[in-house]
């Protein structure tokens, strides 16, 4: 993986209105909304300054649900924090004699 470049203050213009932008393409949508935050955040932290989420937070054109998981996002240790990193983590499926496994022992307490 690539090292994340030194942060300039252009950069931290070029996320506001990349975040903008995605917030108009995830108006009504929570999930697309939580991929573009994953692609922000991730459990090695931030690169972007409190002042540059506070202007987009104050933005007009954010949702009040972006608003709100867009700064609970950047809070270490919040559920939603969790959640947004939970989406980088690379799946592992469960193996197909545990699923059978799972079932069976479903099948044996529930009436099918």
């Amino acid at each position: 993986m690539a090292a994340k470049q030194q942060y300039t203050p252009e950069m931290g213009q070029k996320w506001i209105a990349y975040m903008l932008m995605a917030a108009s393409h995830s108006k009504d949508c929570a999930t697309h909304w939580f991929r573009y935050l994953r692609k922000e955040i991730d459990k090695r932290g931030i690169t972007f300054s409190q002042e540059e989420i506070d202007i987009l937070c104050k933005d007009e054109r954010l949702t009040p649900f972006q608003r709100i998981s867009l700064e609970q996002a950047f809070i270490e240790g919040s559920p939603t924090r969790e959640r947004v990193c939970k989406l980088n983590q690379k799946y592992v499926p469960i193996p197909v004699e545990e699923r059978v496994r799972q079932y069976e022992r479903y099948k044996a307490t529930n009436r099918l």
